[in-house]
């Protein structure tokens, strides 16, 4: 009989071990998200390819969209751009981590944003570079409060000289 269906083959395939890897996945991507530091990561030529909510907030981006359109160099200030990419792009390109004290700037407002940076090279299992991962903290509250101990510490100081001269008297 031509066209009759003559049998059939049943392909039974094991999920359980794609579902852990999906679950585990799902996890990483959450955890990436509640992260209240800027977490990012860039194909090797310097073109952002994600940015974490934290990363968006502190450079004032709206979008992924947005975040993705421009280069890595134009995250910093203009006036610490250069010195940071040529510094600090070598040594990832290099396969190794790089970490630092660095100024990003804020998108709408153009205000220089104090961060501590560290930045990896992100590779697959026969070497390949895949990305260029960082993790970005904020350190202006860090910043404001080492400036108010510089100025207590000196306001102290200039009262133990004029009671130094008080007493002298």
């Amino acid at each position: 009989d031509a066209g009759a269906i003559a049998g059939a083959v049943l392909v039974f395939r094991d999920e359980t071990e794609l579902r852990r890897k999906d679950a585990e996945l799902q996890t990483f991507r959450a955890v990436v998200e509640a992260s209240t530091d800027f977490i990012a990561f860039a194909n090797p030529e310097g073109r952002p390819l994600y940015v974490n909510p934290a990363g968006l907030r502190l450079v004032g981006l709206a979008s992924q969209e947005a975040a993705c359109a421009v280069s890595v160099a134009a995250y910093y200030t203009r006036e610490t751009r250069e010195a940071t990419m040529t510094s600090m792009l070598p040594v990832l390109r290099a396969g190794l981590p790089f970490q630092g004290e660095h100024v990003l700037r804020h998108f709408a407002t153009g205000e220089a944003i104090s961060v501590s940076q560290s930045a990896f090279p992100v590779s697959d299992k026969n070497g390949r570079l895949l990305v260029l991962a960082t993790i970005v903290r904020d350190r202006r509250d860090q910043k404001r409060a080492e400036a108010e101990r510089e100025r207590l510490l000196a306001d102290a100081q200039a009262a133990r000289r004029e009671a130094d001269v008080q007493r002298a008297y």
